[in-house]
């Protein structure tokens, strides 16, 4: 590991356990500000240093307590909401569950060092012409629709998913495994379900491979599987580990809890913690492009050659399925034979309005070489992830 990696996973440490940490004189604070910004994580370096009686640079404290300023004030505004949302649907017997940062926020000393850009909750698809003129009451501007999430929004307040299910569909793996969530559920008194602690941390821990998988993930989720297991210390284990047996994620979960264990257990570094630990800084908060982009192509390769996926892309940037138009001309719901004439409608916007978008998406799929497509897919082979669908199916 190296020190500059060391010494911001110390900090974080500091700030989690309340370990002190010790910096050296030559630890380099701007870099380190820099990976915290692109993890988000700058709450948590700040109370590391504080945690620790840390003399760094003056300007460089100054700028990091004023970032965790700034998120304890947003961090207050997100529970508010999300704490009025859970009342009313309370009082008018609407069925939730709350999901990742929504919950993981209590789960650490200071709310505001996990820091969430938008609060997930589970919903009853079939309750939402119920939801909607609540979320419109409470000023929330509804955005769009996807496969699995109802998005809304409150500017400056709070940025609201709405999930149908717990996976996206077309991770059709470990949608197999979840469905849309509701059988792990648990009514509590009220309308406000929970999973048992043991499914919330495989739901965690799946929801960090799939985007780990898809393009990266940063250290921020990291933290959240260890301050899950920090203050559930009584997790059933055997259970945990037969379940992601079973979602063919043990391996990639054996060296997740090596590398944790790097990091803020003292134990010893491997070869795998090392590339887990490189993989992960370089990611920043939800990966990189370049990932993505051959991660993509990756599971295009199950469908079609290796060799054959550039010109897959590019059929598909010209000739879109009509699932993939359906967010934007939703006729195309209830009448796929309209899909050539719905073809034509874009071309038309696309050449007058839109010509950079194409050019950036057939640059994407220049890249998708045999070559690269082939190194991601090792590269995810390696740490122990694969995508176990095919992608038609």
């Amino acid at each position: 590991m190296q020190e500059l990696q060391r010494g911001v996973l110390d900090l974080v440490k500091a700030c989690l356990t309340q370990e002190k940490a010790n910096i050296g004189l030559e630890f380099d604070w701007a870099a380190a500000y820099e990976i915290g910004r692109s993890h988000d994580i700058l709450p948590m370096l700040y109370y590391g240093v504080v945690q620790s009686d840390i003399q760094c640079p003056t300007e460089l404290r100054d700028a990091l307590r004023l970032e965790t300023i700034k998120n304890a004030m947003l961090d207050q505004n997100q529970l508010r909401e999300v704490e009025q949302i859970e009342r009313i649907f309370q009082a008018q017997g609407i069925d939730y569950l709350l999901l990742k940062g929504a919950v993981m926020k209590r789960r650490y000393l200071h709310s505001e060092v996990r820091t969430m850009g938008d609060a997930d909750i589970l919903i009853r698809e079939e309750q939402y012409t119920r939801i909607r003129p609540i979320m419109q009451e409470l000023g929330f501007t509804e955005i769009l629709e996807s496969d699995h999430e109802l998005v809304w929004d409150k500017p400056g307040c709070l940025h609201l998913e709405l999930h149908k299910r717990l996976i996206p569909s077309y991770n059709k793996d470990y949608y197999a495994y979840f469905g849309d969530g509701w059988k792990l559920a648990h009514r509590t008194k009220s309308s406000r379900y929970q999973m048992r602690a043991e499914d919330e941390f495989i739901y965690l821990f799946t929801h960090y491979a799939k985007h780990y998988r898809d393009g990266g993930v940063g250290i921020r989720q990291v933290t959240d599987l260890f301050v899950f297991m920090q203050t559930l210390p009584e997790l059933d284990y055997q259970y945990i580990e037969a379940e992601l047996h079973k979602l063919r994620l043990y391996a990639f979960y054996k060296n997740t809890m090596a590398t944790i264990a790097a990091w803020f257990e003292g134990e010893e570094e491997t070869s795998m913690t090392t590339y887990l630990t490189d993989s992960i800084f370089c990611s920043g908060v939800f990966g990189t492009e370049d990932k993505h982009v051959l991660s993509s192509g990756v599971k295009d390769a199950l469908n079609v050659k290796p060799e054959a996926v550039k010109w897959y892309r590019r059929k598909n940037i010209i000739f879109p399925s009509a699932e993939a138009l359906a967010k934007t001309y939703p006729v195309l719901r209830k009448c796929k034979l309209l899909l050539p004439f719905v073809w034509v409608l874009r071309w038309i916007k696309v050449l007058l309005f839109r010509r950079q978008n194409i050019r950036q998406n057939f640059a994407k799929a220049d890249r998708l070489t045999v070559e690269n497509i082939m190194n991601r897919k090792a590269e995810l082979n390696y740490v122990g992830l694969s995508f176990n669908f095919k992608k038609e199916e």
